[in-house]
């Protein structure tokens, strides 16, 4: 799926990882989660680590939703 989305959308980065460990080099204006792929993270201290990672790569005035 992910060579499909690259092969539509150049303008994209696209990245593969887990979300727990989520580490992306650029900071984002705005974080997104499809798919209920929150409902997969079971442990308490996993999803804490999403979200700070998540926040760790939101520009200061970013923002987060979830879908």
């Amino acid at each position: 799926m992910l060579g499909q989305a690259r092969a539509k959308s150049a303008k994209v980065r696209w990245y593969r990882q887990e979300v727990t460990r989520l580490r992306i080099p650029e900071r984002a204006d705005l974080v997104t989660c499809h798919f209920d792929a929150l409902n997969h993270v079971l442990d308490a201290a996993d999803l804490e680590r999403v979200f700070a990672n998540v926040e760790a790569t939101l520009q200061p005035a970013g923002s987060s939703s979830s879908t």
